[in-house]
């Protein structure tokens, strides 16, 4: 009996490393047997089966001027690449531990960098051309490109996703942004996590929208100084709610930028000299230098001045929640074709021209002015 107890003992035991064991990433080795280039091709990996992602990945000895190309999406847990990796036909998922890429870095139009979970890192030292391309950054990972320097949008990309607890995308070498007017492209920072883009100075990219969110969450642009629509009549806006920041303290003139400040979100504001419509809903903001206004604004259940506006040309605004609004030397207003559409609502709310003395306009549009409901 004592025989067979051991046994049956010694085959659980057996079992239970077996499964541990099974559980643990496999590590595949390139070859470049085959081709040498494709990541897809069987014969260039060492068990002849390209790594899934119950595997980490390694190719170690090939020249960094080679290019490995993948040919569809391919999820790993790591890799570690000597060589340059082109994500022009297919997006790299990375689940765990470390990984690197020693060559160049392409990612595709449409394509995505994608790294997610706790200890979780992608970093490359060399050139990044990501040109329309897609980040998705989650769970606490970390992604350093310091060699992408330009990022231009065309059509599908400019979406990057970056959520999560101590989880990073890092561009330290990004100094501009440019794009198209073709599709409305999402920067998302939320839930803690932070978007460093120290050295980025321009952007020019349409229909972009900003969001940071959650407390924690930042988006640090301290060098940025233009933000426009590249020409193209199609704004850019940035909204900072629930706790999360943004912070562009050398941004001044951003005629194309429409900025939200919502439920104890926060912004560099009070260096603005010019914006194309401001949102407050719950959270003030210093505006204390800006001068122009323009497009379409709303302020929602607080006190806010703005001290040294002198241009409020064809502007809209609304005012509800309570709120009080004052624009103290303002004294001419001109309404073009879009413009002179004010509605004050709601107990106790309170838009304020203490100087304005004349109004003039085009007969292009029927602007209205409203006071609603105790407004």
């Amino acid at each position: 009996m004592r025989t067979k107890k051991l046994i049956r003992i010694c085959i659980v035991a057996c079992a239970l490393h077996f499964e541990i064991v099974s559980l643990k990433a496999n590590t595949v080795f390139w070859t470049g047997a085959a081709d040498g280039v494709s990541w897809n091709n069987a014969g260039n990996w060492s068990n002849s089966v390209p790594p899934t992602a119950a595997d980490s990945a390694v190719i170690s000895g090939v020249s960094p001027s080679i290019d490995i190309t993948l040919g569809s999406n391919v999820t790993v847990q790591s890799v570690q690449c000597s060589a340059s990796l082109n994500l022009s036909a297919g997006g790299l998922t990375l689940t765990q531990g470390a990984s690197q890429v020693n060559g160049n870095l392409t990612v595709g139009s449409g394509e995505s960098l994608s790294a997610s979970g706790s200890g979780t890192s992608f970093v490359c030292p060399g050139q990044t051309i990501a040109d329309d391309g897609n980040f998705s950054v989650s769970g606490g990972a970390t992604v350093t490109l310091p060699g992408l320097l330009n990022y231009n949008k065309s059509c599908n990309g400019a979406n990057w996703m970056v959520t999560g607890a101590d989880t990073v995308l890092s561009l330290p070498g990004l100094t501009n942004m440019t794009g198209a007017a073709c599709n409305s492209p999402v920067i998302q920072v939320t839930a803690g996590s932070q978007l460093q883009a120290t050295n980025l100075l321009n952007l020019a990219v349409p229909l972009l929208s900003l969001l940071v969110d959650g407390a924690g969450s930042l988006a640090n642009l301290p060098a940025l100084q233009t933000c426009t629509d590249g020409g193209s009549g199609s704004g850019v806006s940035f909204t900072a709610q629930n706790g999360g920041e943004i912070f562009i303290p050398q941004l001044t003139n951003a005629p194309s930028l429409a900025v939200a400040i919502t439920s104890g979100g926060t912004m560099s504001t009070a260096q603005f000299q010019q914006v194309d419509g401001i949102t407050l809903s719950g959270a003030s903001a210093n505006f204390n230098h800006l001068n122009t206004l323009f497009g379409q604004s709303s302020v929602a259940g607080v006190t806010q001045s703005f001290p040294a506006v002198t241009n409020f040309t064809d502007a809209n605004i609304t005012v509800s929640g309570g709120a009080v609004v004052t624009f103290p030397i303002l004294q001419n207003y001109s309404k073009n074709c879009d413009g002179d559409n004010w509605t004050v609502t709601d107990a106790g709310s309170v838009l304020s021209f203490p100087l304005l003395t004349n109004l003039t306009g085009q007969a292009c549009s029927y602007p209205v002015i409203q006071a609603l409901a105790g407004g």
